[in-house]
């Protein structure tokens, strides 16, 4: 279990150059440690899924103040582990029917919007320690996973706790679109407890998508921290390996800045289209712009089945409607690099126009009544 469950929760933090720390080496392997000390608590249950996922969705080099926050969970919540071997009964029950494959998205893309999320955090200063963000985070999955498991039950999810197949995978279970889903919706309720007012929280997506908007433009390697231990068996080590490189989040280019309406649109659709390439949404619909009575112009635009739907309909809900809205945060960026502040109401939808057909179609996508007005500072 070790040299699987090492290189997997390591897959998910930025590399950063290595160094020769002692304090900072028995730390990760205590941590670790710990991780393994969860699984074998739960093994055959739900250890891929909280045990060990949910330590690899944490993008992050600070691995002392993870270690920290984690540790501190296990000891402080032992109690709670039992919540967590609940999962047995799912990956042990007998299924009579056929249950419905869960959808699947790109581990590049979820490690991605994982990851900056979480940057986000850690730049921001919600917590005063990311340790604690962890441990809330940590907590959040715990607590919210028997809710997760009712929720799509009708789906086969067996897969989250065959750790057979994850290491196979080497994604940790988040390319199970429900599952990422799962751990973004921990993270953006984790958030919304630091970061409390509207303004605030308008203010944290804007920098998650510029963050995103400049990936976009320049592109990135996503790579975790992994390192070869000069100890380990030659297996170990092609593990470890397999790992260490988790992709490539393409270049689009430079976008040309412009004020008119109909190139500003057009390249906005470019980024939606980008967006579609990496498996981010089905499909999208951009409206034709309209002149505003104000200056500037108004427009709709629509993303079909979107990598977090599930997540966006959940904290549209319960959580004060403080949710990612990656592509819309991601669109604001461009329209700041356009010369122009951005506002948007959005809502769940079945298309970009109101169907008069019975019965409407299927709302399964994002839905954004946008505004647009000239602002020279929106770039600064």
């Amino acid at each position: 279990l070790g040299a699987a469950v090492a290189p997997v929760a390591a897959m998910f933090r930025p590399r950063r150059p290595r160094r020769r720390d002692s304090q900072r080496r028995c730390l990760h392997v205590l941590a670790a440690a710990c991780v393994c000390a969860v699984g074998a608590a739960v093994l055959g249950s739900v250890v891929s899924v909280v045990g060990i996922s949910a330590w690899t969705a944490l993008p992050t080099g600070g691995r002392r103040s993870f270690a920290a926050g984690l540790i501190t969970t296990v000891a402080g919540t032992s109690p709670g582990l039992a919540g967590w071997a609940g999962g047995a009964a799912c990956a042990e029950e007998v299924v009579y029917r056929t249950k419905k494959q869960a959808p699947r998205i790109p581990k590049v893309l979820a490690v991605m919007l994982l990851r900056t999320t979480y940057e986000s955090v850690e730049d921001w200063g919600a917590y005063s320690d990311m340790a604690s963000y962890q441990k809330y985070f940590a907590l959040q999955i715990r607590d919210g996973y028997q809710s997760f498991r009712d929720r799509f039950r009708n789906y086969d999810l067996t897969m989250l706790y065959n750790t057979t197949f994850l290491e196979a995978s080497a994604d940790g279970g988040i390319s199970n679109r429900f599952y990422f889903s799962f751990l973004n919706d921990a993270q953006w309720r984790v958030i919304g407890r630091a970061v409390k007012s509207e303004q605030d929280r308008d203010r944290f997506g804007r920098v998650v998508g510029d963050r995103l908007y400049r990936a976009i433009i320049k592109g990135k390697e996503l790579k975790s921290d992994v390192e070869e231990d000069a100890n380990a068996t030659e297996e170990e080590k092609e593990v470890a390996r397999k790992y260490q490189r988790i992709g490539i989040w393409p270049a689009l280019g430079k976008l040309p800045k412009t004020d008119k309406p109909d190139e500003v649109l057009r390249n906005a659709g470019r980024i939606l289209g980008y967006l579609k390439e990496q498996g981010y949404c089905e499909s999208f619909e951009i409206s034709e712009p309209e002149a505003s009575p104000k200056g500037g112009f108004r427009f709709r635009s629509f993303v079909r089945e979107p990598a977090n739907l599930e997540t966006t309909r959940s904290l549209m809900r319960s959580n004060d409607n403080f949710a990612p809205r990656y592509d819309q945060r991601i669109l604001q960026a461009f329209f700041a690099d356009c010369g122009f502040g951005s506002s948007f109401s959005d809502s769940i939808a079945g298309g970009l126009q109101v169907s008069e057909v019975t019965p409407a179609p299927m709302p399964n996508g994002i839905l954004s009544e946008w505004s647009l007005v000239p602002d020279p500072e929106a770039g600064l």
